[in-house]
């Protein structure tokens, strides 16, 4: 019978891990290498199914420290996203393995298993996006939030006496890992809302854009109206100059936004209205843009995944020539969609050298912020298709290329 509940409880605990596992591979993304995936399991595995007692010193500080240093090895995400996610499946993981241990423990630990299983079905429905993303400033406010539910876990477990056996004390105690338990599916909660926030923030960002584009698009027509209407007196005036003033009167007239603004980057909508946004916004800082855009009308690449691309690599590149003072001020920017593959490269002056490790720019913390949070939202992107995103740089200038697989198109 012991041997039969022993290979049970064996089975058991594969089980829980695995379920640990896909809950931290759902809320992170796993490195591809197939060596990360079993240390991040055994991380996974180490944590679900230790046995937690109130008063037990010895187990909670290493596995914690073990199941972080998985985590923070075996996952691509930013180190704040790796935080956030490893303290609150830390403290609902130790809060309930203290509960059940201390006051239950059950001879087979079946409870586990419908644990974590219940938690990956919760994260499931909740966070529907596994590409999801939020700022570095939501991150940071989602481990000031999840912070006190580990620390009450802790506290509970290392600042007592093993196995207190006093009533009120025992009552207090399980409450409060209720509470951390629960506190955790409120955190869940929270990064839904987060997420769906985010998203409607970006939604109306490019309804912003689109509204600017539109505006120039009619003033331009407007324009090109009132140039039509004025060219035969520009015909007349020609001819009746004397020929060294001709030259001057057709640059003047070259120069006529009606005749020298093109509102039309390339033949995607979605890319015009992001290029016209950033283009003026870069115009207002003195900022030039050479552009060489062959992006189709229906390109295999999603329309948010279009606006996510250039919008934050433009938002980059402005940024940092924000910061010249003496350089032209000047961005490069190509993209061209070819048998199969969508290639974007961005060039932009830099005022310092960047840092680059693990394909990551390291720099100042303001500037860590912004381009970490956008180059990672792009990384994203190009392997949600299959792509690559590689960044080169000198002592000034800073470079960033992209290729993507492109979906394919229904041509119904």
């Amino acid at each position: 019978m012991n041997g039969f509940i022993y290979v049970l409880n064996w089975i058991v605990s594969i089980a829980n891990s695995f379920f640990c596992y896909c809950v931290v591979g759902r809320l992170l993304t796993v490195k591809r290498a197939w060596f990360f995936k079993v240390l991040l399991f055994v991380g996974c595995s180490l944590m679900s199914d230790m046995v937690i007692f109130i008063g037990d010193m010895v187990n909670l500080p290493p596995t914690l420290l073990i199941f972080f240093a998985a985590v923070f090895l075996c996952c691509e995400n930013g180190s704040l996203q790796k935080m956030a996610v490893g303290i609150m499946i830390a403290g609902s993981a130790f809060g309930f393995n203290a509960l059940m241990d201390t006051y239950f423990y059950p001879a087979v630990r079946i409870d586990r298993v419908v644990f974590w299983a219940f938690l990956l079905i919760l994260v499931c429905l909740l966070i529907r996006d596994v590409d999801y993303e939020l700022t570095p400033g939501y991150w940071k406010l989602l481990i000031f939030l999840s912070l006190p539910s580990l620390g009450v876990v802790t506290a509970v477990v290392l600042m007592q006496p093993y196995r207190y056996q006093i009533k009120g004390v025992e009552a207090m105690n399980q409450v409060l890992l209720f509470i951390a338990l629960i506190s955790i599916i409120g955190l869940l909660w929270t990064m839904t809302l987060m997420v769906k926030f985010q998203k409607a923030e970006r939604q109306r960002q490019f309804y912003e854009m689109s509204q600017i584009y539109y505006k120039n698009l009619e003033q331009q027509q407007f324009e090109v109206r009132k140039l039509r209407h004025d060219m035969m007196n520009h015909f007349h005036t020609l001819l009746s100059l004397p020929l060294e003033e001709k030259d001057g009167y057709i640059r003047e007239l070259v120069r006529d936004p009606g005749v020298s603004r093109s509102i039309s980057f390339c033949k995607n909508k979605v890319v015009n209205i992001v290029m016209n946004s950033k283009a003026a916004a870069a115009a207002g800082e003195n900022i030039s843009i050479d552009c060489s855009l062959d992006i189709p009308e229906k390109a295999g690449v999603d329309q948010a995944d279009l606006c996510t691309l250039f919008g934050n690599s433009l938002d980059n590149a402005i940024e940092a020539c924000r910061k010249l003072k003496s350089r032209e001020k000047e961005i490069q920017i190509s993209a061209r969609c070819q048998k199969g593959l969508l290639v974007f490269q961005i060039s932009n002056p830099l005022e310092e050298a960047l840092k680059i490790e693990n394909g990551k720019v390291k720099t100042s913390k303001e500037d860590k912020d912004r381009h970490g949070y956008g180059l990672e939202s792009i990384r994203k992107i190009s392997e949600r298709y299959d792509g690559h995103m590689e960044i080169q740089t000198s002592e000034d200038t800073f470079t960033l290329l992209v290729w993507m697989k492109e979906k394919e198109q229904d041509h119904k």
